[in-house]
């Protein structure tokens, strides 16, 4: 049995999510599984990067399962678009060693969570962002943002759905960048809890409104209270950008055409 990696990208509109489900529910596990089953002619079973709510899109999701196929891993994506639907795009696949595990084996993702500012919605942009119609303090919220970075207890961003019990995380980065009327939010860490970005968003959005003060989000942080942060944001604006593993250079792909591109 060889151990194949691939990765891909997907516009998460109309899936909901990554994680297969009870029902009649289109996820991307369910839709790519079918498609290597059909293509590879035996059950496959995927394992993700991690798991992104419906709605939410990736640029770059990992994932990687168990085949007897003699098929080269490099042309698996080429034979997989004939199988797949316009939003799901496999653009890399490769052979790793036995060890290799999409989720567990150490890594960093980013997350990029857009906010459209204007009056109106934008005819493309309401998919992939969130619109803001008041005007918001782009400065308040860096200084807001830089107490989340470091490893901390992020209880007070997470789920009270979300089961696992460490909730210790870290965070190397959060930047926000203006780009014309987009505000990107572009949040790089070791991993990342249920809703977690979104509510992080969601409580920088209110200092941004002036409706908390930047000096609160430390202390909202150390609380480890989810209620007492903000709402949580909704999904169209969050893209899992990019998953680097350990002694991996930056990957080149599809996801180098990102969104930014859109008129």
């Amino acid at each position: 049995m060889r151990r194949i990696r691939l990765d891909l990208s997907y516009e998460g509109t109309h899936f909901h999510g990554f994680q297969q489900q009870e029902g009649n529910l289109r996820t991307v596990q369910e839709v790519l599984q079918e498609s290597l089953t059909s293509l590879l002619q035996h059950p496959v079973t995927i394992t993700g990067a991690g798991r992104t709510d419906a709605g939410v899109h990736a640029l770059q999701q990992v994932v990687h399962f168990e085949t007897s196929s003699t098929i080269p891993a490099d042309r698996l994506p080429f034979a997989l678009q004939r199988l797949l639907p316009d939003d799901l795009i496999v653009w890399r696949g490769m052979d790793v060693p036995p060890s290799f595990h999409a989720r567990f084996t150490p890594h960093c993702k980013r997350y990029r969570y857009t906010i459209m500012r204007g009056s109106f919605p934008h005819l493309i942009w309401r998919h992939y962002a969130l619109l803001a119609r008041q005007p918001l303090q782009v400065e308040a919220m860096r200084v807001a943002a830089s107490s989340l970075v470091g490893s901390h207890d992020f209880t007070t961003f997470c789920s009270a759905r979300a089961q696992v019990e460490d909730k210790v995380r870290t965070i190397h980065s959060i930047q926000i960048t203006e780009e014309g009327p987009l505000l990107h939010f572009d949040i790089t860490g070791n991993g990342f809890l249920y809703n977690m970005v979104r509510i992080i968003v969601g409580t920088l959005l209110e200092v941004g409104q002036g409706k908390r003060s930047s000096e609160e989000m430390a202390k909202i942080l150390a609380a480890q209270d989810r209620q007492l942060a903000g709402e949580t944001a909704p999904p169209q604006g969050l893209v899992l950008y990019s998953i680097t593993y350990e002694n991996e250079r930056k990957t080149t792909g599809p996801r180098d055409f990102s969104i930014d591109s859109l008129p």
